[in-house]
């Protein structure tokens, strides 16, 4: 059991509050929890919270705590597919990170180029940045966003090639 990724998933949400009888808000549970009773909820989070024990530890306590309950087989069926998705976002961001270097050279050079129009820029910058895959778009919009968005409005407000 990748108790580390459980414990990420349910970190992730607000978990500093376990569910009680009054609030019936599942939705941040692993799908394996939601038709479990409040109390065995509350075991759940606790042990994924738990932070004195170690990965390994959690793991072992989430084991057992699956096998208690009769449910050893949901934890294991929600832990392999959440390592693949996992596996699968580190090795789309991976592909990411390599191509954004060059997403930036490329949004770089269509912002300072002296040979286009403002219209011209921002039809360039949209096309290109349509043709890159979501998380290079994502990673360039929070790394270059507000001085592309600047760039772009400069460049359309102004005429940057009197003649």
């Amino acid at each position: 059991v990748c108790v580390v990724v459980l414990a990420a998933y349910v970190g992730a949400q607000d978990t500093t509050v376990a569910p009680s009888s009054s609030s019936n808000d599942t939705s941040f549970f692993p799908p394996f929890l939601h038709k479990l009773t409040d109390k065995l909820k509350e075991e759940f989070v606790s042990i994924v919270n738990n932070t004195e024990m170690t990965a390994a530890e959690i793991d072992q306590n989430i084991a057992e705590w699956g096998r208690k309950h009769g449910i050893e087989d949901k934890v294991l069926k929600f832990d392999a597919e959440w390592r693949q998705f996992q596996n699968e976002t580190m090795e789309k961001l991976n592909d990411a990170v390599k191509q954004l270097p060059n997403a930036f050279q490329q949004v770089r050079s269509i912002l300072s180029s002296d040979s286009l129009s403002g219209k011209a820029i921002k039809d360039q910058l949209s096309t290109y940045i349509d043709s890159l895959a979501p998380e290079v778009q994502s990673m360039l919009d929070h790394v270059m966003g507000p001085a592309t968005k600047v760039a772009v409005g400069n460049a359309t407000a102004t005429n940057r090639n009197p003649q």
